[in-house]
């Protein structure tokens, strides 16, 4: 300008080594240094990994990963900033706790160094941070969690503040629901087309399901689980694989689902009516 200010602007993401050099009419020259800079407007890259998030649609519930009350989960987060780095990575769960709602899983705050400042690149196979009753050994405990829709809440802050956010749903459930998804999908499959020497087999897994409801909703735990067993040993056993492998197939995943929530429940009861060791819980279990 009118003055000799030279104004120069630089917008592209990057770090910049500024030298000025000025030369008058007679050659006398000066040169300047800029300290360095950074430009960084892209936010952090998050990742939740070992959390069965593939293939799922964030709007339909019925596509999440199923976990139980009394089972432990064990995500892991990456994040990573290739320019100014990782200030700093934090995990909620929300809504959360039956009893004080969202909780923070995991919150980690790098030291920044160097000019510009920055942080490491790169944080990779980070877990929940031990604390009472909801971490330990980087697994999640689910036992104290609501039931319903949950979500684990992936954040990440760069070196200059960028903010970006990954959610990584999921759905708790207990052992009753588990029985009411399992005999609708039976239905399902009883109404369609299947060879008939699958169907007296199906009634059969189906009774018994009703059964270890019935049991279940008056408070008989054993008997609940001696009647899903029952169901377990015809859903995975070699009748129906003989007469329908299609279909043993289909329910292969289901027995596996019963088996689970039949475990999860009893470390659920374990926690909450027992009392004796770790090893004398194990045996139990």
């Amino acid at each position: 300008d009118a003055q000799g200010v030279y104004t120069v602007e630089y917008s592209e993401d990057g770090v910049y080594y500024v030298r000025i050099t000025a030369r008058d009419a007679q050659g006398n020259e000066s040169t300047q240094t800029v300290p360095r800079f950074s430009i960084d407007g892209t936010p952090p890259v998050l990742e939740v990994r070992e959390f069965q998030q593939d293939g799922l649609d964030p709007l339909d519930s019925r596509t999440w990963p199923l976990f139980f009350q009394g089972e432990e989960a064990a995500p892991r987060f990456n994040a990573s900033d290739p320019l100014s780095g990782m200030k700093r990575v934090r995990v909620t769960v929300l809504p959360g706790l039956t009893t004080g709602g969202e909780a923070v899983v995991l919150e980690r705050t790098s030291n920044l160094s160097g000019t510009p400042k920055t942080g490491p690149r790169f944080l990779g196979n980070l877990s929940c941070s031990d604390q009472a009753g909801l971490c330990s050994s980087g697994k999640l405990f689910l036992g104290d969690m609501r039931k319903g829709n949950q979500r684990l809440k992936l954040e990440g802050w760069d070196a200059v503040d960028n903010h970006a956010v990954v959610e990584a749903p999921f759905r708790i459930i207990d052992l009753a629901e588990a029985l009411i998804i399992v005999r609708d999908r039976l239905a399902v499959l009883r109404q369609g087309e299947v060879p008939e020497g699958a169907r007296p087999l199906l009634a059969s897994i189906d009774q018994f399901l009703a059964t270890g409801q019935k049991s279940l909703g008056r408070g008989h735990l054993g008997g609940a689980l001696v009647s899903i067993e029952d169901a377990i040993k015809v859903m995975t056993g070699p009748a129906l694989k003989l007469v329908a492998p299609v279909v043993a197939q289909a329910l292969a995943k289901d027995a596996q689902l019963l088996a689970r929530g039949s475990y999860a429940e009893v470390v659920l009861y374990w926690k909450q009516f027992a009392v004796g060791t770790g090893e004398e819980q194990t045996a139990y279990i």
